[in-house]
């Protein structure tokens, strides 16, 4: 009777090693972090978790380390998804977050980026996001927090992020203190800048457009004075007495072009 062999046995078997080489780490990991406090923020332990999953040489071992990663980071930030049930002054209770909590969330970074909810762009972003996540995870870094999608009907503010009858706001959010989070925000807010995905970033979170970049989205752009930009300058130049009165101006409104031309 010839032989049978069963494929990826071996595979199996290297894979069960480098599990096991996991689990024996973790253990000592949490058993260290039982005599920690509370002193450290979640984001770095979760640093310190990522750098003893995602940084290991063998190449099982790193494989077995980002299946680990994936499982722990997934029921975590699940967990701080629940449902809450809590009193508290409305925009406090609107916006989920609990301004009493100083270890947790105080060290974060974001972008939240609009685009047409009918453009393939939008897909081609989430997806280059995505890739970009599995990728850097294989590379020893991690992105901790999340990537919604929100969507919004059409805006009547000449500068509104949401332009489109159906606008879809794609917000990337994450803690700093984990290596990796920082890098995935740094590479959406490259793409959102690319003038191929005719997208625009939130006003009120991290914004790195230019002048020309807001004269693009927002005006006519063979005429910058012209469109919505155009209009919002012609009523800033009133209110500013030609750009006289400087009560609207900041390094962020010369930064951006919303300044009077």
């Amino acid at each position: 009777m010839a032989e049978v062999l069963v494929p990826g046995v071996g595979s199996l078997l290297f894979l069960a090693h480098a599990l096991t080489k996991i689990l024996e780490w973790l253990m000592h990991f949490f058993a260290h972090l039982s005599g920690v406090g509370s002193d450290h923020r979640l984001g770095q332990v979760m640093d310190d978790l990522r750098s003893g999953l995602l940084t290991r040489t063998d190449p099982e071992e790193r494989a077995a380390g980002v299946f680990v990663w994936q499982v722990i980071a997934n029921a975590i930030f699940s967990s701080m998804q629940a449902d809450l049930d809590y009193d508290a002054i409305s925009y406090a209770v609107m916006d989920r977050h609990d301004y009493l909590d100083k270890s947790c969330n105080v060290n974060v970074d974001s972008i939240e980026v609009f685009f047409d909810a009918t453009d393939p762009m939008l897909v081609g972003f989430i997806d280059a996001l995505l890739a970009h996540e599995s990728w850097q995870e294989w590379q020893g870094k991690a992105f901790v927090g999340y990537v919604s999608m929100r969507f919004t009907g059409q805006t009547r503010a000449l500068l509104g992020m949401s332009r489109h009858p159906l606008t879809c706001a794609v917000e990337v959010a994450g803690l700093k203190d984990v290596a990796g989070t920082t890098e995935l925000i740094d590479f959406a807010m490259q793409m959102s800048l690319n003038r191929n995905l005719r997208c625009i970033l939130h006003w009120g979170q991290r914004n790195e457009a230019d002048a020309t970049t807001t004269e693009d989205r927002f005006g006519d752009g063979a005429h910058p004075t012209g469109g919505d930009l155009g209009a919002w300058r012609k009523a800033l130049a009133v209110l500013t007495d030609g750009g006289r009165l400087d009560g609207f101006s900041s390094a962020f409104t010369r930064k951006t072009g919303l300044e009077v031309e």
